[in-house]
């Protein structure tokens, strides 16, 4: 096992190995908290020594998803939806939709070669494409579906367009992405009883409790 082995796994899975505690001193996760941690989000390793192969898989797992299960629209932009495709469907072709949470439809289509190419890679024997689709619509806050089909295959993901910027009154929070440091982190509380998570660029809202 290659020394980074069970931290490129760890970044795969969108799990951050290192941390800044409360004094401001930087942490490493311990390996056993990791592996558990990746246990839970199903990875298919049961110890360390499996982490070569469970690598593999996920790398493969990730450019089989053709879009992301979550993209966010900050002040509802969204320019380009990234694409992962083998080099096989070049010559196919790509029709899509944006179903708006107020009911609207935003319809696309295209050819799968006219998609500028970002990167190109071969992952298992495989040669893979990441192109991108050109959006034009500014989209309305709220969550919106997005659901992609090419050669009959279909694909879906969730889209959250919201604020740059968002006040929780008072006393609140103020949220600016583009002045957040890191890449994975709860950045705080957005309103009473609820929160926002950022990771990378996803965000997603999450309950807050308190006890008692």
């Amino acid at each position: 096992m290659k020394p980074n082995g069970l931290q490129t796994l760890a970044r795969l899975y969108g799990v951050q190995t290192t941390y800044a505690d409360v004094w401001g001193h930087f942490r490493h996760t311990p390996d056993e908290a990791v592996l558990r941690t990746l246990q839970l989000l199903d990875a298919p390793l049961a110890h360390v020594d499996e982490v070569g192969d469970a690598v593999r898989s996920r790398r493969q797992e990730r450019w089989r998803e053709w879009i992301a299960p979550v993209l966010v629209a900050w002040d509802g932009e969204l320019p380009v939806i990234d694409v992962r495709l083998p080099e096989a469907m070049d010559a196919e072709r790509y029709r899509g939709r944006i179903d708006l949470e107020d009911g609207r439809l935003l319809e696309f289509e295209g050819q799968v070669r006219d998609m500028p190419v970002r990167v190109r890679t071969s992952v298992e024997g495989v040669r893979y494409a990441r192109r991108q689709i050109s959006l034009r619509s500014v989209l309305p806050h709220g969550y919106h579906r997005l659901y992609l089909a090419i050669d009959g295959q279909p694909a879906e993901s969730l889209i959250i367009a919201a604020p740059a910027r968002a006040f929780a009154g008072q006393g609140g929070l103020s949220l600016c992405p583009k002045q957040h440091d890191g890449p994975d982190s709860i950045v705080g509380a957005a309103g009473k009883g609820s929160g926002v998570f950022i990771q990378g660029s996803t965000m997603a809202p999450i309950p807050l409790r308190g006890r008692g």
